[in-house]
């Protein structure tokens, strides 16, 4: 399952909106905190977890970008000769992850063969970032992946942004154009998921561009080209940063809210209702979801000084922070058997808790 991460942040507070929160149990306990990658100066990460606990991905370290791997307790790293910002990772749960970074005004895509650790010549996706730069996402399956990613339409203005992407994954293709909008309306933040055969996505929609305007979160799926997609919120101010999951039929979207409500949004693809609630309150600056036996988990950071959250709804909605107050960064959320792990960045280490 992809677990989402997004390339830049918007600049403001955002409030996550997830509905009622109904007093439960507590968010289940996690374990001491564990190293994964030390002595490295702040930068961006992403992260994809497997069906068996696994987790993979790749951190900043400085400019130079780090691949890193922790399974069966202990933690790995290595360098990777990429140079750049992290934006999304991936990884297929065997033995190909992928990585997008910008580096000067590309958005480039790097590859590893983890039972080699053989890294490939990176390849270019886009140029042009423009002054609003890129956002993206990409998911892997069976060493194949399908990237998806924001760009200016004019490099130069930098005025509209819209959607492309490129795959190997049901097919191959090149970089295309995907959404097409009127010249005041901006599509960017993507987060993607890849279940049977399709592409699940979630993007952020600016309908009159300025940082305060109205805005609202799509979603839509595909199976190679544009994709079939709706609003899923009111066209309003304060809807931001969406991350999607898809795990046995059943579509899960979360996204940061800044308005009186809205959230988490849970879908069953078998009849198509949707549910709304609020998982949590506070000014959320980064998300991310996983979900795994039916247990939605939710890792963002709150607050003016930020710390590491985490938001459950197995039945109920708890939360829990992870660092006391200390401000730290989450990178990612994952999840198999029911269970989470959080990765979150310090000043200078990855670090990584899992749930008992």
């Amino acid at each position: 399952m992809k677990v989402r991460r997004w390339g830049t942040v918007v600049a403001g507070a955002l409030t996550l909106l997830l509905a009622v929160v109904v007093p439960a149990q507590a968010v289940g306990s996690f374990r001491a905190p564990v190293t994964v990658v030390n002595n490295c100066n702040w930068g961006p990460a992403d992260a994809t977890g497997s069906a068996t606990g696994a987790v993979a991905g790749f951190v900043n370290c400085g400019n130079a970008i780090t691949f890193f791997r922790y399974r069966g307790g202990s933690a790995s790293s290595a360098t990777t000769g990429y140079v750049g910002n992290v934006l999304a990772s991936t990884w297929d749960g065997a033995d190909t992850a992928f990585v997008i970074f910008k580096n000067a005004n590309r958005l480039r895509l790097g590859r590893r063969t983890l039972s080699t650790g053989a890294m490939s010549s990176s390849i270019v996706l886009a140029t042009g970032a423009g002054s609003k730069g890129f956002t993206a996402d990409i998911v892997a399956a069976a060493g194949k992946y399908w990237a998806v990613w924001s760009k200016p339409t004019n490099s130069t203005t930098g005025a509209q942004t819209e959607l492309w992407q490129q795959r190997t994954l049901n097919g191959t293709a090149g970089p295309t154009r995907i959404t097409f909008t009127a010249s005041n309306i901006d599509d960017d933040q993507p987060s993607v998921a890849y279940a049977d055969g399709k592409l699940t996505l979630a993007w952020h929609r600016r309908t009159v561009q300025g940082f305060d305007g109205p805005e609202v979160i799509r979603l839509g799926t595909s199976t190679g080209g544009r994709p079939t997609a709706a609003n899923i919120t009111a066209n309003r101010e304060g809807q931001q940063r969406p991350s999607v999951a898809v795990v046995s039929g059943h579509t899960y979207v979360a996204w940061s809210d800044s308005g009186p409500r809205i959230g988490l949004m849970l879908r069953d693809n078998a009849s198509g209702r949707w549910t709304t609630q609020e998982a949590a309150n506070g000014y959320v600056h980064i998300l991310d979801i996983a979900v795994s036996r039916g247990t939605v988990f939710l890792a963002y950071n709150e607050g003016d000084r930020p710390q590491v959250n985490v938001a459950e709804r197995r039945g109920s909605w708890t939360t829990t922070s992870l660092t006391n107050g200390v401000p730290h960064t989450p990178v990612a959320v994952t999840a198999a058997n029911g269970k989470a792990t959080v990765l979150y960045r310090t000043e200078s280490a990855l670090i990584l808790q899992r749930q008992r």
